[in-house]
């Protein structure tokens, strides 16, 4: 057994060092641009931008060099070798600097793909503008402005009819670009690009950067294969988080994945929060007052938070108290944190309470995009009162009760207390099922249960809902570690193995998703079933560790990595499974 810091987690980056893919791209200190860094140099600049990325030209820098992984690492990348050779390391948010030796001369921005221009030309800087086409139709902007500053300490911009090219003086170039994205600013540009920076003195801000973020994290790892996987883990959650622009620039922000949803979802940031617990409590604070900070008047958590728009007809569970719990658990300043934290949750019960409240006296939802379960078989037949999103908010309410009761506001701690219990009777009166011992949704259109078993169909038990210790433990057994509905080589999956409209080739409808298991997890652990927890750990972490890029779901039968890779809250969960295992 060996401890590791975020310190090592630099050093042992190097031999997982692909950025090949936006979901992968290089994208340090809160970036919201990305790099692909390949045989030819840096291809693609991509911005991350909008839940969009899109990238604005196809080859950034051509000099024809690989990766050095040996000299490489997440905080500088060194192409070549002593004879001809390019160093690149961030120094800023979306800023940083290139040295080149060995080369006569570097092409610049080259395919470049939207309508742009150039500014301020001259042997020393040049500013590229333009408008990045937007390739996600949901946003009512179909461009957004860009700008790209060049400035040369070492040799001179060239720039005519056949392209842009920095040539090299006394065969050395050094080049500083940044980039910004909505909000251009030739005088932030100027500031940005006036610091006196080389590659070395950037790749040591770099290095700063990751080290304050990470100062509190130490993990114990089993051998050199896991540390690897850490590595790739923590510097993927370290990537996807983001200085974004417009509403964005409230707070540090949690992406999902950088290249594949580059925007602040409110779910993801939850789960994603169980690893910054360790990496950086000052993080997980910052994720959820940015949810907090783009919050509608009438309480309303939007699904996500772009830089210009929210997606404006559905929300996402509402466990934000459950985050919150955690979070409390860790701040320096309980009494504060819940200051900060309390009206505004308050807020958004009442929301849920006033415009998903249904006569049932349970909270419906128009379909499984609010569920996060975006085509789960639960809905398919519209509106429905479902099981897990009842459980969120009843945990939610109960976190709000425990919140006023320990800063002394009985009254407000009574009213949450008594607004739980009402719903925990609901939830059993109209979603559980007597004669099966189990919870199943109920349909608004259909007028009946939707007889689907999943794990959602246990989450009334991860809130706390009381139906007396047996048919609890029944239930568990029954059905959550039953290999023929939940408990077999991968478990967990997302409808019952044995359910008619089990697939596991489609996303919510048979795959396992780690944050979905997470929570099964807990009921194990509540209920004391802790050789049983073990071994769900243990099968999902070896399904991480032999996926490797740790993937955004999984197929439930083989274990095969699914959509994108480095998604933050797998990311996260394989963290989480390394602390349980390696204590």
């Amino acid at each position: 057994m060996k401890q590791i810091t975020g310190k090592d987690i630099i050093i042992n980056s190097s031999a997982n060092l692909d950025f090949s893919t936006p979901p992968g791209s290089y994208s340090p200190m809160f970036s919201t641009i990305g790099l692909q860094a390949n045989s030819d140099g840096i291809g693609a600049l991509w911005l991350h931008y909008n839940r969009a990325t899109r990238a604005v030209c196809n080859k950034l820098f051509d000099f024809s060099l690989p990766i050095n992984n040996n000299k490489s690492d997440i905080c500088g990348l060194v192409f070549g070798d002593k004879e001809m050779n390019a160093k690149l390391s961030f120094f800023d948010a979306d800023a940083f600097v290139l040295e080149a030796g060995g080369i006569e001369n570097i092409s610049v921005f080259s395919d470049a793909l939207d309508e742009y221009w150039i500014e301020n030309k001259n042997e020393n800087r040049i500013d590229i503008k333009g408008y990045s086409k937007n390739p996600d139709a949901r946003d009512p902007d179909k461009k957004v402005g860009y700008m790209i500053s060049f400035s040369t300490q070492r040799g001179k911009i060239i720039c005519n009819e056949n392209g842009i090219k920095i040539s090299a003086e006394n065969q050395k170039i050094m080049v500083k670009v940044f980039v910004q994205i909505l909000e251009v600013s030739d005088e932030k540009a100027d500031e940005i690009l006036s610091k006196n920076i080389d590659w070395f003195s950037a790749k040591k801000e770099c290095e700063k950067w990751f080290k304050k973020y990470t100062e509190n994290f130490s993990l114990n790892v089993q051998n050199e294969t896991e540390e690897q996987i850490v590595s790739t883990a923590i510097f993927g959650l370290m990537f996807n988080s983001a200085i974004g622009q417009g509403d964005l620039s409230h707070h540090i922000s949690a992406y999902p994945n950088r290249g594949g949803y580059p925007t602040h979802f409110i779910w993801d940031t939850y789960f994603q929060n169980l690893a910054f617990e360790n990496i950086s409590p000052f993080l997980a604070e910052e994720f959820l007052l940015q949810i907090i900070a783009n919050q509608r008047a009438d309480g309303k958590f939007p699904q996500f938070m772009c830089s210009t728009w929210v997606r404006p007809h559905d929300t996402q569970p509402a466990l934000f108290g459950w985050s919150a719990r955690r979070i409390l658990n860790i701040v320096p300043d309980r009494k504060a944190f819940i200051e900060k934290i309390a009206d505004d949750l308050e807020k958004n019960n009442r929301w849920w309470l006033s415009q998903r409240i249904t006569k049932y006296g349970c909270i419906f939802c128009p379909g499984g995009l609010e569920t996060g379960q975006d085509d789960s078989p639960r809905f398919d037949n519209g509106a429905t009162l479902a099981t897990d999103m009842n459980s969120y908010l009843l945990d939610q309410l109960r976190f709000t009760a425990e919140i006023f009761e320990e800063i002394g506001d009985k009254n407000k701690a009574d009213f949450w207390k008594e607004k739980a219990d009402k719903l925990e009777e609901k939830i059993i009166e109209n979603l559980y099922d007597k004669e099966r011992n189990i919870f199943f949704d109920f349909s608004l259109t259909q007028n009946k249960k939707v007889d689907i078993v999943s794990p959602s169909s246990m989450m009334p038990l991860w809130a706390g809902v009381k139906l007396g210790e047996n048919k609890e433990r029944e239930m568990i057994e029954k059905y959550l570690i039953n290999p023929e509905y939940m408990f077999a080589d991968v478990p967990f999956p997302s409808i019952a193995y044995n359910e008619d409209v089990y697939d596991t080739a489609q996303w919510w409808r048979g795959p396992t998703w780690l944050p979905i298991a997470w929570l099964m997890l807990e009921i194990l652990l509540r209920f004391g079933y802790n050789d049983e927890y073990m071994t769900a750990v243990r099968k999902l972490y070896d399904i991480l560790i032999k996926d490797e890029d740790m993937h955004e779901l999984f197929n439930s039968q083989t274990g095969e990595g699914m959509g994108n890779l480095q998604q933050g809250w797998t990311c996260a969960i394989f963290i989480k499974f390394c602390e349980i295992l390696n204590k």
